[in-house]
């Protein structure tokens, strides 16, 4: 029997290697995306309405403890053929947050009134941000990561797949 539980697990870990790699594959892919798409939004100026550095902040990830950090806000506003949007996304910020120190320095770099180039999506204009995104380290370490995990669950898929045709009865 114990023999048996053993092959459960070979047949276990190459699914779950082949899952968790596709997962961060995507999630990579997904990045690279969101940063070439924003890298062609078009500018329109704007004013900043607040800054808030986001100390003391908790995410809803970090209320359940997943997450630490200071999330700085900033308020903005824009106008685009008469109607006023409102933003407050930043662009490539950590989902960790950031340092205290740095999220000082982020709101000190928007005081209100300040005037600022706001990028949005054409096909969607509340979709804007003031720093566009560009694919940096982390998209590259999600698909490198994701690329290993895949290559390893096959690997051991194919030796599992090996292994059972190769077992004595």
């Amino acid at each position: 029997m114990a023999g048996n539980d053993s092959n459960w697990i070979f047949l276990l870990l190459p699914v779950l290697f082949i899952g968790v790699g596709a997962l961060f594959f995507y999630i990579g892919l997904k990045q690279f995306r969101d940063a070439g798409s924003q890298g062609k939004w078009a500018s329109v100026a704007g004013t900043v309405v607040s800054a808030d550095p986001g100390i003391g902040y908790r995410s809803p990830e970090e209320q359940r403890g997943k997450l630490s950090g200071c999330f700085p806000v900033v308020t903005y506003q824009y106008v685009l053929n008469n109607l006023l949007y409102t933003g407050n996304r930043l662009g490539n910020v950590s989902p960790n947050g950031v340092s205290e120190a740095h999220a000082n320095k982020v709101a000190a770099e928007y005081p209100a009134g300040r005037a600022v180039a706001v990028y949005y999506d054409q096909a969607n204009p509340q979709n804007a941000v003031l720093i566009p995104q560009k694919a940096g380290c982390g998209a590259v370490f999600t698909v490198t990561i994701g690329g290993v995990l895949l290559a390893v669950g096959l690997l051991a898929a194919v030796g599992a797949a090996y292994v059972a045709m190769h077992m004595p009865a």
